[in-house]
């Protein structure tokens, strides 16, 4: 089990989980991969509202396809959260802190 994360992606009409082991770089191995559908009331625009049935049905799924792994990735659509992807140029060590304040 040494090795392995979650990754569970809540989407709006279905949520994705995938174990896969994170050791390798170049090519990761995924173990189980599985889709549960989302209730329709359960995700609001980057929140997610708690429903202790799908949370039965997502256990449910971890005993079935036998997953233990306790490190987990989650990720969530919304509109709200911006993320970017930016490259840094070249430059030495200490200059690296100036660069991002």
């Amino acid at each position: 089990m040494a090795g392995r994360i979650l990754s569970i992606e809540v989407g709006t009409y279905e949520t994705r989980v995938l174990e896969m082991d994170y050791k390798t770089k170049k090519a990761p191995k995924i173990h189980h991969f599985f889709k549960v559908p989302t209730p329709d009331y359960m995700v609001a625009d980057g929140s997610v509202i708690i429903d202790h049935e799908f949370i039965a049905a997502m256990k449910r799924e971890f005993a079935a396809n036998n997953i233990r792994t306790n490190k987990a990735i989650f990720v969530l659509n919304s509109a709200r959260i911006a993320s970017r992807e930016v490259t840094v140029p070249a430059v030495k060590e200490n200059k690296i802190h100036e660069l991002l304040v």
